[in-house]
C-alpha cells in the first residue's frame, strides 16, 4: 500500500504539468520563460554595492537612459498636451526658464529664456527647469507612447491619432493593466476559458510586452554609476528603431547623434558646460555626460530591470533556459 501511495506521489506533478496547459480541462497557462527588449534608448546597469549617505547600500539592477531626456523630447510632450487641449496640464508643464540665471550672463539669460526650448538650435540640448511633478508627469506619458508604440508594432493595438477626439480612448498603461481601458484591441490574446470565458485577455506584464515604467534616475543609482567598473557590461536585445515606429508620434522616444557644429554662441554655452547630450565623454555603460566628472543638470531617467518574463507568444523575443 505505502508503494502504491508513494508511486501516486511521484507521478502527480508530471500527471499535473501535462494536462495544466490544456484548453479542455480548465488548467492554468503554462508560459515559456524569454529575455524582454531592453526600452528604447536604454541600456542596463547590473546591481550592487555603492556608497551613499556615509553608509553602504545595496542597489537593484537598473535600466537607465544613456543620453538625459532632450528640449526636443520634452517639447514633443507639450505639443501633445496642447493637440489633446489639456490646457491646465500644458501650464503646469512648462519649464521653470529662472534656471539660466544661476549660470549665464544677463544678456544670454534672456536670450535662452526666450528660446532655449523651442529654438532648433537647441533641440539636442537637455531639457532644464523641470521639478519632482513635471519629470513625474512626463514619466508616465513617455511610458504610456513607449508601451504604446510596441503594442502597435506587435499588431495588438492599432494607431490612431493623438488629438482633443481621442483623448478618453488614449491608451494608458496602468489605466490597461486595470483592465479599465477604453480602447479597443485590434489582436485579442488568446486565454484559457477557465480564465475568461471570451477565450480572450488583455495583456499583462508577466508577457514581457509591456515595458516597466519610467521614473527619474535615483541618487543612488547615480552613485553606482559613478564607481569605476571592473567589467564592461552587456544590454540584452537592446531596441532598435523599427519601421513601423517612424512617421508617427514616437519619433521622440529615440536620441539621433547628429553632426554637432557649434555656433559661436553654442561654444560659449559649451564652455560653460551646456551642451548636446551626446557631446563630451562617453562612459563604459555607453552613457554620455557633458565632462568626464558625470555630473548632470538635466533629467535621465531609469526603470526596473526584468530580465525574464514569461511571454505567451514570441514574436521577436530571444527564447532562454528558464532553468528548469
Amino acid at each position: 500500500m505505502r508503494l502504491i501511495v508513494f508511486l501516486i506521489f511521484l507521478l502527480a506533478p508530471s500527471i499535473c504539468s501535462a494536462q495544466s496547459d490544456s484548453m479542455q480541462n480548465g488548467g492554468f497557462q503554462v508560459l515559456p520563460l524569454y529575455l524582454p527588449e531592453t526600452p528604447p534608448g536604454m541600456v542596463v546597469v547590473k546591481g550592487g554595492e555603492t556608497g551613499y549617505e556615509n553608509k553602504s547600500i545595496q542597489v537593484k539592477s537598473f535600466y537607465v537612459s544613456a543620453f538625459q531626456e532632450t528640449n526636443s523630447q520634452y517639447k514633443a510632450y507639450l505639443d501633445f498636451l496642447k493637440r489633446c487641449k489639456l490646457w491646465e496640464k500644458y501650464s503646469k508643464a512648462l519649464p521653470d526658464t529662472l534656471w539660466f540665471s544661476q549660470r549665464f550672463t544677463k544678456e544670454e539669460t534672456a536670450y535662452l529664456s526666450c528660446n532655449y526650448l523651442r529654438n532648433p538650435l537647441f533641440s539636442d540640448y537637455p531639457v532644464m527647469g523641470l521639478g519632482a511633478e513635471q519629470i513625474r508627469e512626463y514619466c508616465t506619458w513617455k511610458s504610456d507612447r513607449m508601451n504604446e508604440m510596441i503594442m502597435i508594432r506587435e499588431g495588438i493595438l492599432d494607431y490612431w491619432e493623438h488629438d482633443s477626439s481621442t483623448v478618453n480612448e488614449m491608451f494608458h498603461t496602468e489605466v490597461y493593466l486595470q483592465g479599465k481601458w477604453t480602447g479597443v484591441n485590434k489582436t485579442p490574446i488568446a486565454s484559457l476559458p477557465a480564465n475568461n470565458k471570451s477565450g480572450t485577455r488583455n495583456i499583462r506584464m508577466e508577457d514581457g510586452i509591456l515595458l516597466p515604467l519610467l521614473r527619474a534616475l535615483e541618487p543612488e543609482e547615480a552613485s553606482l554609476l559613478a564607481q569605476t567598473q571592473a567589467e564592461i557590461p552587456v544590454t540584452p536585445n537592446a531596441y532598435s528603431q523599427k519601421k513601423s515606429d517612424k512617421g508617427r508620434h514616437f519619433s521622440h522616444l529615440f536620441v539621433s547623434k547628429k553632426k554637432f557644429k557649434p555656433t559661436e554662441f553654442q561654444t560659449k554655452l559649451a564652455a560653460k558646460g551646456l551642451k548636446p547630450v551626446y557631446e563630451g565623454y562617453k562612459d563604459i555603460y555607453g552613457l554620455w555626460y557633458p565632462s568626464s566628472d558625470k555630473k548632470t543638470e538635466g533629467v535621465r531617467l531609469a526603470t526596473a530591470t526584468n530580465y525574464y518574463s514569461n511571454r505567451s507568444f514570441p514574436y521577436k523575443m530571444k527564447k532562454v533556459n528558464s532553468g528548469k
